[in-house]
C-alpha cells in the first residue's frame, strides 16, 4: 500500500486480519439466523451406544 501512495498507519495493517475476521463472523452468523437453524439436529437427544 505505501507504494501506492497511500499512508497506512502499520498499527491499521497489524489490526487488519483481526477486524476482518470479527466481520465474516457477523455476517455469516446474520445470514445464517435467517436459514436453517443454527443448533445441531441431535441437540436434546439421549446418546445409546449400540453394543
Amino acid at each position: 500500500m505505501q507504494a501506492a501512495g497511500y499512508a497506512i498507519p502499520v498499527h491499521f495493517l497489524t489490526m487488519a486480519p483481526y477486524v476482518i475476521t470479527v466481520l465474516v463472523l457477523v455476517i455469516l452468523s446474520a445470514t445464517h439466523r435467517h436459514g436453517a437453524p443454527a443448533a445441531p439436529a441431535a441437540l436434546g437427544r439421549s446418546f445409546h451406544a449400540s453394543s
